[in-house]
């Protein structure tokens, strides 16, 4: 600063300088507030490099020390890559006793130099979750179902579809593999099979890493009963639909991967009986219950 001023500071007054310096781009915004012998004046201006900025705060505060030398540095100042032409924001004002300042955090100021309000963090979270996008998913899970056929049966479910916010929906095929049961009065085994289409809806909670929540789901399906050895009078095709409660919970392994489980009781809308020729019942279908273990590949990240 003596290299601008050309002697030390004066010690005839207390001066404090309070300097803000935001970098914006390629350039930097330079704010100054000079406070001296009662009076203080505020200077703002944009430039290009850190050292003119150190330059500027150099002369700004040693034409507050010695206005007189302001011909004597005009020429100097021309050589700082200013964009906007400093000016002042406030006049000069009396103050009783100048106290040192604390500092306050940096404010964004842009290229013209006019100051604007830092961003809200809170706002803009607001906004992403207002800003709910779809994720799209495909699944695939191996399961495990009770209640649909005579026996406790192994099965796949392949899915599609989509997560809204907390909100997750999906569509998809199951099918278990065929149980065979032989009854007392039937004269050759009977072979069970199933197939259907399912639509659940969940609603996940915590998250993200690890998400629970609840779900329903409607399925629809057939199941086909087929005797041994009398295909004369076989296959026996009848409609299954039921409504499934449980829930859903998913472990996220990587942004677009996730590990997930199902745990849920079916309850059967319609209730097929099959029975022999003799009108004795062979099977009957009742309360029932399903769990799926596999993963969920998303097509988007988070």
């Amino acid at each position: 600063m003596t290299k601008w001023l050309g002697n030390p500071l004066p010690d005839d007054g207390e001066l404090f300088v309070h300097t803000q310096l935001v970098r914006s781009g390629r350039r930097w915004n330079v704010a100054i507030e000079i406070s001296l012998r009662g009076q203080t004046g505020e200077r703002r201006v944009t430039v290009s490099s850190c050292e003119a900025a150190a330059e500027f705060v150099a002369i700004a505060v040693v034409l507050a020390v010695d206005p007189s030398l302001a011909a004597g540095l005009e020429h100097r100042a021309d050589e700082l890559p200013v964009h906007p032409e400093p000016r002042d924001t406030e006049e000069p004002r009396k103050t009783p006793e100048p106290a040192p300042r604390k500092v306050e955090p940096q404010r964004n100021l842009p290229a013209d130099g006019e100051e604007v309000p830092a961003p809200d963090p809170r706002a803009s979270q607001h906004e992403e979750a207002r800003g709910w996008n779809w994720r799209g998913h495909a699944s695939g899970a191996g399961v495990g179902a009770w209640g649909t056929l005579p026996r406790a049966t192994p099965g796949a479910d392949l899915q599609l579809g989509g997560d809204h916010g907390p909100w997750s929906m999906g569509l998809g095929v199951r099918w278990l593999l065929p149980v065979t049961v032989s009854p007392d009065r039937a004269v050759a085994p009977i072979d069970f099979s199933w197939f259907g289409a399912r639509a659940v809806f969940a609603y996940r909670l915590l998250g993200p890493a690890v998400e629970v929540g609840p779900a329903l789901a409607v399925e629809g399906g057939i199941i086909t009963a087929d005797q041994q050895g009398r295909s004369a009078e076989n296959p026996v095709s009848e409609p299954w639909w039921a409504l499934g409660l449980g829930a859903q919970a998913f472990v996220e392994l990587s942004g677009r991967l996730s590990l997930m489980s199902e745990l849920e009781m079916t309850v059967p809308i319609a209730q097929p009986v099959f029975v022999l020729s003799d009108d004795s019942e062979v099977y009957r279908v009742g309360l029932g219950a399903r769990a799926a273990l596999g993963v969920r590949v998303f097509f988007n990240s988070r």
